[in-house]
C-alpha cells in the first residue's frame, strides 16, 4: 500500500529560477498489487517523485504511507553499466539492492517486456 495524506513536495531549481510544485496537498492511495503508469513531461519530477515513494527523500509536508511497499531503489538506475547487457546489469543491481538475482531479472524483464533487449548493452538501448 502506498498512501498519500495532503502530501506536499517541491524544489528549487539548480541554477535559480522559482519553486516547483510536484504535489500540492495530495491525498491518494493504491493498494498493494495495482499498477500505476507516471507520464510527465521531462524535468517534470518522474524521478523525485519516485525518489519520494521509495524513501530517498522525503516530504515537505504531508505524510506518505509506504507500508509494504517495496520501491526499487531509484538512485541505483544511475550505476548502470552502460557497455554491458540488460541482463548483467539487472543481475548486479538485484545483488546491490539483497534481492534474488535470476528472480528479480526475470521479473523486470518480463514485467517491461523487455525480452528483445536482453543481451543489448544499456548505451543502445533504444530511449523510446
Amino acid at each position: 500500500m502506498i498512501r498519500f495524506d495532503q502530501l506536499y513536495h517541491g524544489w528549487w531549481p539548480a541554477g535559480g529560477g522559482a519553486w516547483h510544485v510536484l504535489l500540492d496537498h495530495v491525498d491518494w492511495s493504491m493498494a498493494s498489487g495495482d499498477r500505476v503508469a507516471i507520464i510527465m513531461r521531462p524535468g517534470s519530477g518522474k524521478s523525485s517523485l519516485l525518489q519520494l515513494i521509495g524513501g530517498q527523500v522525503q516530504p515537505v509536508a504531508g505524510w506518505l504511507d509506504r507500508r509494504d511497499c517495496h520501491c526499487w531503489p531509484v538512485t541505483l538506475g544511475h550505476r548502470l553499466q552502460r557497455r554491458m547487457g540488460l541482463a548483467d546489469n539487472l543481475l548486479i543491481l538485484a545483488g546491490l539492492a539483497g534481492l534474488d538475482p535470476p528472480a528479480f531479472a526475470d521479473w523486470v524483464i518480463d514485467f517491461g517486456a523487455l525480452g528483445a533487449f536482453v543481451d543489448v548493452a544499456v548505451v543502445d538501448l533504444p530511449s523510446s
